[in-house]
């Protein structure tokens, strides 16, 4: 079973059992609807808990869990991952795909010209930027994640086919 990280607990959060968490997850109203987690340092092997309950702290979200009624029941779970299998993500629109999905994944122009490899996708707020590695020229290559330059996504093939503006890439 592949598993899915949505949040990292960081600590225990008041005496009563609840956890401090990082959400991984851009809709953190996502905890809402989980019902079953897993708890996990090694994204493999987990321990199944119930979400009993959920709220907002600034950035973070502090979850409840029905097995945990005190701080010394979850201190072990500092830095743990809290993860779902692969199967219960929502499905998203055509067109549209989770980042970790486009990690690995090579990349070449619009004339079939190797590119590189996406190393990591960031945030920049206007739009993703993909992150090339292991290019031809041996430089990082930053390709804006937009329709006018990603061409197409190929999950099949493992390919995404990208038209990139003029200058962009050193020739």
């Amino acid at each position: 079973m592949v598993m899915i990280s949505v949040g990292k607990v960081t600590k225990p959060h008041g005496v009563k059992g609840e956890l401090k968490v990082i959400p991984l997850t851009d809709d953190t109203n996502r905890f809402k609807e989980l019902k079953e987690v897993f708890m996990t340092q090694d994204k493999v092997n987990g321990k199944k808990v119930t979400i009993e309950s959920y709220k907002h702290l600034k950035q973070f979200v502090i979850l409840k869990f029905k097995e945990f009624d005190n701080i010394n029941q979850v201190e072990e779970f500092r830095n743990h991952f809290i993860c779902i299998p692969e199967s219960e993500l929502p499905q998203l629109p055509e067109d549209t795909f989770y980042r970790f999905h486009l990690i690995g994944l090579k990349v070449i122009d619009v004339k079939g010209n190797y590119l590189g490899v996406v190393n990591e996708i960031i945030e920049t707020g206007a739009n993703d930027v993909l992150w090339l590695k292991d290019t031809p020229q041996g430089k990082n290559i930053l390709i804006p994640a937009i329709k006018s330059v990603v061409v197409k996504v190929d999950m099949e093939e493992k390919v995404i086919v990208v038209d990139p503006p003029l200058g962009l890439i050193e020739e």
